[in-house]
């Protein structure tokens, strides 16, 4: 999985804006936001559709701990919504479809697995 980001906050001073990382795979679900009316014999059914999301579910392999600075430096560089570049199925050198996302709110998690070893989580909103 590959993610582009923008450092806008907690600075870790690399200059390197990116994470190219594996990841387990990710769960894909639609949310949508839709009014529905039913007549009032209840045989006719209408629904209007005013928006749907695509979410990703992404959660990293145990990662070493050397990592951590960047990782919670993309997590508060997007955290108000901010947007980034994210191929869920390809890589940095071997691209697959990046497109536009926002993390969700507060989805980020970040768990310590040993003292040298972290694994992070967060879900994904497909903006493009």
């Amino acid at each position: 999985m590959y993610i582009d980001y923008t450092e806008t906050r907690n600075l870790v001073g690399s200059g390197v804006s990116e994470l190219d990382f594996k990841a387990e795979p990710s769960r894909r679900k639609v949310n949508t936001v839709s009014a529905e009316s039913v007549s009032d014999s209840g045989v006719n059914r209408e629904v209007q559709l005013s928006r749907y999301d695509i979410e990703w579910s992404v959660k990293t392999v145990p990662l070493p701990d050397s990592n951590n600075d960047r990782w919670l430096e993309f997590e508060e560089s997007v955290l108000a919504g901010e947007t980034f570049t994210c191929d869920i199925h390809g890589t940095k050198a071997a691209p697959d479809n990046a497109v536009t996302m926002s993390m969700k709110k507060n989805s980020f998690v970040a768990t310590r697995l040993s003292p040298a070893w972290w694994s992070y989580s967060f879900t994904v909103i497909d903006r493009s």
